[in-house]
């Protein structure tokens, strides 16, 4: 009877343990983005934007949990769970009005696995020159 109740025992926990680990996977087109070099953008709109795809490449639906990105990024993502097959985004944004070169991440948390999944985008912002620049005036005292 001990023997039984061991095996049934056993039996249980594997069960338990595979449910656990049968998650959901999804596959990201890219995981590096590279704007390259931009002029500076000045006045209303000032960002440049990218979508990261990602594909429920598993048999059950996976959800976008929640999205951190580093300073000065703008994010948005699939609220919906993504369907098996199916495809999601994640938009970022990025303020083109701060010159110079940047390399910035976005952390993806999922209930898919790995949970947790980095994205970078990268470039440089060349700082605009005025087309006109002001003309001093030479002023005899």
């Amino acid at each position: 009877m001990k023997y039984i109740l061991f095996i049934a025992s056993i039996f249980l926990l594997s069960f338990f343990c595979t449910a656990q680990n049968d998650k959901g996977e999804l596959k990201f087109e890219e995981t590096v983005f590279d704007f390259g070099s931009l002029s500076q953008k000045t006045g209303q709109n000032t960002t440049i934007a990218h979508d990261f795809i990602v594909t429920n490449i598993s048999k059950k639906p996976v959800t976008i949990t929640k999205v951190e990105t580093s300073c000065n990024i703008i994010s948005k993502w699939t609220q919906t769970p993504i369907l098996p097959n199916k495809k999601g985004k994640i938009t970022v944004e990025y303020d083109a009005s701060i010159p110079g070169v940047f390399l910035k991440y976005i952390q993806v948390y999922t209930d898919a696995k790995p949970e947790q999944k980095i994205l970078f985008i990268q470039g440089s912002i060349e700082k605009s020159i005025p087309a006109n620049p002001p003309v001093k005036s030479k002023v005899n005292p």
